[in-house]
C-alpha cells in the first residue's frame, strides 16, 4: 500500500513538473518574439518630457495608419482582432477620461490573462487623439507589433496586451 502511494506522489511530482517546465518555455518563446519587434512607422512616441507633439505626425510608410487621418478630439473605440476570451469584433468605447486595461477587476476592460498585469495599460482620449500608456506592466505593450511604453495611436494600429489584440479605431 505505501509502495502504491509513493509511485502515485512521484507521478503527481512529476506532472506538476513537466507543467512548470511548459509554462516557462511559452514565457521564453514570448519574451524573444517581443524582443524580436522592431519600431513601426505611424507610432509617435512622446517626446523626452513626456509632451506630445502640437499635431500627430503623419503615418510614414505603409503601416496601419498610413494615409489616414489624425482623428483629433474625435470618439474613439478598441476592437477585439483576437483574444482567448473576448468575442472577436467585440467594440469597447474609450471614453474622455479613459479606459484602463488590466487582469484586475477594477480594469474597464477585464482581461483574465496571465500575461496581462494587473493595471497593464490605459488609453486616455485627448486633443491630439488617443494616447496608449503601458502602466509599467511585466510583460510591455506592443502596437503594431513593436514594444511601447507611450504612443499616438492612429485608426487602425493593433494593441497586443498579452494574448489579445485590439484594434483602434475612430467611432
Amino acid at each position: 500500500m505505501l509502495n502504491l502511494l509513493l509511485l502515485g506522489a512521484k507521478f503527481l511530482f512529476l506532472l506538476v513538473l513537466y507543467l512548470f517546465v511548459l509554462m516557462v518555455i511559452r514565457s521564453a518563446i514570448k519574451d524573444v518574439h517581443r524582443a524580436a519587434a522592431r519600431p513601426v512607422p505611424g507610432v509617435t512616441p512622446l517626446d523626452e518630457w513626456g509632451a506630445p507633439p502640437p499635431h500627430p505626425l503623419p503615418a510614414a510608410g505603409g503601416g496601419p495608419g498610413a494615409g489616414r487621418a489624425s482623428a483629433e478630439g474625435a470618439d474613439w473605440v478598441v476592437q477585439v482582432v483576437s483574444s482567448a476570451e473576448l468575442p472577436r469584433g467585440q467594440t469597447y468605447r474609450v471614453p474622455r477620461d479613459g479606459l484602463m486595461i488590466g487582469r484586475s477587476n477594477a480594469a474597464d476592460l477585464h482581461l483574465r490573462d496571465t500575461f496581462v498585469s494587473s493595471q497593464h495599460a490605459r488609453l486616455s482620449v485627448t486633443d491630439q487623439g488617443l494616447l496608449l500608456e503601458d502602466l509599467q506592466s511585466t510583460n510591455g505593450t506592443l502596437v503594431n507589433g513593436a514594444g511601447a511604453s507611450e504612443a499616438w495611436l492612429r485608426p487602425g494600429d493593433e494593441i497586443a496586451i498579452g494574448d489579445t489584440v485590439l484594434k483602434a479605431e475612430v467611432g
